[in-house]
């Protein structure tokens, strides 16, 4: 089985026979969670993961009904927040209209002159 890349590499191929497959996008490796990690390349692949389990467990909406729920363990986030720093994925599946997380606020202050 032989893989070409979008990118017009030949994707590691040593031969010259043509392509069985073709990957349609780089990003179609990951998962739509996975896309929505920004400089995930820069990253230890175990933290990218541990990302994408994080994400997956975060809802800002859960549902509609939360008052008239039978279940009486559920979570959600008070404040849902979209990220300051985003991928282009963000924009293809309209991630801001369903925020999904919190960003972290760190104040700087000096003590003297």
């Amino acid at each position: 089985m032989e893989i070409k890349c979008p990118d017009g590499g030949d994707g590691g191929r040593r031969n010259e026979f043509p392509a069985t497959h073709e990957e349609i996008h780089p990003t179609v490796m990951l998962s739509v969670v996975g896309n929505l990690t920004p400089w995930s390349d820069h990253n230890q692949s175990p933290r990218n993961m541990y990302q994408c389990q994080m994400a997956k467990q975060t809802m800002a909406f859960s549902s509609q009904t939360i008052n008239f729920r039978a279940d009486q363990k559920m979570y959600h986030l008070q404040t849902p927040q979209s990220p300051i720093v985003r991928t282009k994925t963000y924009g293809k599946y309209c991630i801001d209209e369903y925020p999904t997380g919190t960003n972290a606020t760190v104040a700087v202050l000096a003590y003297s002159g």
